[in-house]
């Protein structure tokens, strides 16, 4: 069953995009049976965490809007590896104004019927005509929190908005996750009226400013706790796609492949 799993941060700062990657990366090591798309509705390129150039989302602006379907050769082009495939987000960020809930929808629903799971980066502005259009689209959605007032202020903030646009979230990932912050996730779904079962933590994964310098995901860096963590929601995003479980061997949690 083809879904497509969109990735939203309460704030700009809890690391969407990372994660995203992170996840898509993993599920294309682990289920190299399935096609893999990772494209970013965020309003922004995000190549940041990714060596080399990618096609990006601009380039089936047009087809879209003429009711033309997603060329094959194009979508060959944005291939990365194996069957893991990458469309970057916009090339000109000014031009995200020109772009509407139903430009992200019309492609979602074209790619979903190309692939077999679809990872979605959709930043945290929830005003961006390109994220909304993903989260609506999105089979699953996952709130990216962080262990502050800022993120989980925001989040209670856009609660509200998300209620009137219908928009619903299946999962909350808490980032960055330390056991000597205040901000406990006990505390957290308490005061968010959260089921205790659709929270799940990120480890700090370190190597931040390293990683964007190198692009690289944070993956790659050999932090067992940060890619066990990924493991677990990729393992849920694949249960829920029913595509089986990840199998692996015991103490190999990741290994690089890019």
């Amino acid at each position: 069953m083809s879904m497509v799993f969109s990735f939203h941060g309460s704030d700009h700062k809890n690391g969407c995009t990372m994660i995203s990657q992170s996840v898509a990366e993993m599920l294309a090591e682990y289920k190299r049976d399935a096609n893999i798309l990772l494209i970013f509705l965020n309003g922004r390129k995000s190549l940041e965490f990714m060596a080399g150039d990618m096609i990006s989302i601009d380039h089936f602006k047009s087809r879209l809007e003429s009711g033309m379907s997603i060329d094959e050769m194009l979508l060959r082009s944005c291939r990365r590896r194996d069957r893991f495939y990458v469309i970057a987000g916009l090339e000109n960020e000014l031009e995200h104004r020109g772009y509407f809930p139903d430009h992200s929808r019309m492609l979602l629903k074209e790619l979903k019927s190309r692939f077999d799971i679809v990872i979605a980066d959709t930043g945290s502005n929830i005003d961006s005509g390109l994220a909304l259009g993903g989260l609506l689209e999105s089979d699953r959605n996952f709130m990216i929190l962080a262990q502050h007032e800022a993120s989980i202020g925001r989040y209670e903030w856009n609660r509200e908005i998300y209620k009137k646009l219908s928009l619903n979230f299946d999962y909350y990932l808490l980032n960055k996750f330390s056991l000597k912050e205040p901000y406990s996730p006990k505390y957290i779904t308490q005061r968010l009226c959260l089921p205790k079962e659709s929270l799940m933590k990120i480890s700090m994964g370190g190597y931040g400013y390293q990683a964007e310098t190198e692009k690289k995901s944070l993956l790659e860096y050999e932090n067992d706790e940060y890619s066990a963590d990924i493991f677990k929601i990729a393992s849920v995003v694949l249960k829920d796609a029913g595509l089986g479980e990840i199998k692996t061997r015991r103490n190999k949690i990741w290994k690089n492949f890019i």
